[in-house]
Formats: structure tokens, C-alpha cells, sequence
């Protein structure tokens, strides 16, 4: 269905600066694109030497046509063994079961990468299909929390192992 594709760092210095890569123009489906904060927060942690497994954002690429659906990563390395996820799909191709599978490639390359052993989903009570994502790959509530802008958010946890 999808796979996932390591954003290049001259298309991550564009996104991070709200440039469309023009290289994309054919390619990528209308806000499948990382938002600037994502681009910039990954090239921050990059060029302070943290790991490119752990901190490069990913393009979800449909398989059946080769476009860009949306995208997702890793927000930073683990810390204590735990590491949050962000995801997003463009809006013309959600319920297609895209973010399920871009959060299960998600899982995998954690899993195989092995220092986390927790993954971290933060959802707003409110967004019903992003729940149903973050339940069907096995989290679990954890706690609801308020975030730094008032914003409601429920901390979902997926324990993983290399039997995941």
C-alpha cells in the first residue's frame, strides 16, 4: 500500500522554509507535505549531530502511483527508551487506511532500530479517525494532558520488542 521515503535535506531545507520543492509539483498530493515546524525541527536536531534514523522525516509514497499521500517520523531520538511519532495525510487520501500503515512502517523501523522500547502517539481527544489509527496499531491510553498551548491530548503508548 504505502512505503516510506527519507526526505532529502535540500527538500527539507525548502519545506522548512515554506518552499514547495518543484521537483514535487507532479508528485505530491495538495498539504500531504510535512508542515514548516517539521522540516525545521529536523533539521535542527540533524545538524546537532543527533541520529538520522531517529530525527529525518519520512514521505508516505502510495504505492499504486508513486504520489506523496502525506508524512511522518520520528520526533527525536528515545529518551528513557521512549520516542514520539507525528503523522499526516493529506486530506483527499484519508480513510484509505494510510496512516495505519505509515504508523505500522513506523513500528517496524523502530523495532529494528532497538533503543526505544515505547512509542509515544499524542492525539487530541477529539480527532476520532487519528484514535482509530494510534488503536488499531496497538496503543493504549495512557493519560490525558494539556500541552504547552492549552491544547487537549491523550498520550497513546505502544510497548515494542523485537517480537513486534
Amino acid at each position: 500500500m504505502i512505503r516510506l521515503e527519507s526526505i532529502p535535506l535540500a527538500d527539507l531545507r525548502k519545506l522548512a522554509v515554506s518552499d514547495y520543492p518543484a521537483h514535487l509539483l507532479q508528485r505530491a498530493l495538495p498539504d500531504a507535505l510535512p508542515p514548516s515546524f517539521v522540516a525545521e525541527r529536523s533539521l535542527q536536531q540533524l545538524g546537532s549531530g543527533l541520529s538520522g534514523a531517529w530525527c529525518s522525516t519520512f514521505y508516505i509514497v502510495r504505492l499504486a502511483d508513486n504520489s506523496i499521500v502525506g508524512s511522518c517520523g520520528f520526533k527525536s531520538e528515545p529518551l528513557d527508551q521512549q520516542v514520539e511519532i507525528g503523522y499526516g495525510v493529506a486530506p483527499s487520501a484519508r480513510a484509505q487506511g494510510i496512516a495505519s500503515a505509515a504508523v505500522a512502517e513506523l513500528i517496524r523501523t523502530a523495532t529494528k532500530l532497538g533503543s526505544a522500547k515505547r512509542l509515544l502517539a499524542r492525539v487530541n481527544p477529539d480527532n476520532l479517525p487519528s484514535i482509530h489509527v494510534v488503536q488499531k496499531n496497538g496503543f493504549l491510553y495512557e493519560e490525558l494532558i494539556i500541552d504547552e498551548d492549552g491544547e487537549p491530548l491523550v498520550n497513546w503508548i505502544k510497548h515494542i520488542s523485537a517480537d513486534t
